[in-house]
């Protein structure tokens, strides 16, 4: 893989940012359950990428080790685990309270990164982290703002995260051994089949849709998750896993501001006020990021 410049870096880290907080607003147009907007998302995504590097891909895919391999499923099934669960919290709480629950997944990230990847996390890390924690409070603090059943949504908003968070790691492990890209085809691949053995399983309906949802269903799988979550695979080589997740912080503000664009889902101000604070978090990871010896 080609060595990227620092401003390369950081445009990358721009447009994965902007793709994904797109994906909240995506998922409320297309009008299809959870399981299946998610079974599009990823089999779309997954098979583009392999029509795009079949050769590579398998040239790969036959060097791995079992344990890679296995680390590869491992990977597929949290991501599964995060959109099911990501996408149904959509259902029952607001996009803001959605995604900034699920952006919790640094904590998640940390804890999988020092048992399994031996990462140092710096000090400034952990401040960041509860700052944003702090604005995360702020946001779901006023219940009148919440709409019925957003208990639910919450907790389903978290297991995303966690899922999210076996993501990562579980992918900063694998792209030791294989392509940014060949890894995104091999999880996005068997993400795909877990969502599929559980819409098989729980009975979801996977066509008879409108056409306007279907181009939403393209879109949620070309935007948020072939531009938004590959850009985000190429930044783990370059970045801890920590620090990745850290970044995606900035979803739930860019996500608030296109709810409120184009779904008209104004948030309270309490809302404002815990997305800000969970940006100035998003800052105080990345001066930590680069100060010297880091």
């Amino acid at each position: 893989m080609a060595i990227l410049s620092k401003r390369q870096l950081w445009i990358l880290l721009f447009i994965g940012l902007m793709a994904i907080s797109s994906s909240a607003v995506l998922v409320r147009m297309a009008h299809a359950p959870a399981v299946a907007i998610a079974a599009y998302r990823l089999t779309i995504a997954a098979f583009l990428l392999l029509l795009s590097r079949p050769r590579s891909l398998l040239t790969a895919t036959a060097q791995l080790t079992p344990r890679i391999f296995f680390l590869s499923l491992v990977s597929g099934a949290a991501l599964a685990i995060h959109f099911i669960a990501w996408i149904q919290s959509l259902v029952f709480t607001t996009i803001s309270t959605s995604v900034v629950l699920l952006s919790t997944a640094p904590f998640f990230v940390a804890l999988l990164g020092w048992l399994f990847l031996r990462e140092r996390v710096r000090l400034q890390f952990y401040f960041a982290v509860i700052v944003a924690i702090i604005g995360m409070a702020v946001v779901t603090y006023d219940d009148s703002t919440q709409p019925d059943g957003s208990a639910l949504g919450n907790a389903l908003a978290l297991l995303g995260a966690a899922g999210l968070a076996g993501y990562l790691v579980s992918g900063k492990l694998v792209q030791k051994h294989i392509s940014s890209m060949n890894y995104a085809v091999l999880s996005y691949s068997s993400a795909a089949g877990f969502v599929l053995i559980c819409s098989y399983f729980s009975d979801t309906q996977l066509r008879g849709f409108t056409s306007e949802t279907y181009v939403f269903l393209v879109l949620i799988a070309l935007v948020p998750q072939l531009l938004g979550h590959t850009s985000f695979n190429v930044a783990l080589h370059y970045f801890t896993a920590p620090f990745v997740a850290a970044i995606m912080l900035g979803e739930p503000v860019l996500a608030t501001i296109l709810g409120a664009i184009f779904l008209n889902e104004i948030p309270a101000i309490s809302q404002i006020v815990g997305c800000t604070i969970i940006l100035v978090g998003v800052f105080m990871v990345i001066r930590a990021e680069h100060q010297p010896g880091a």
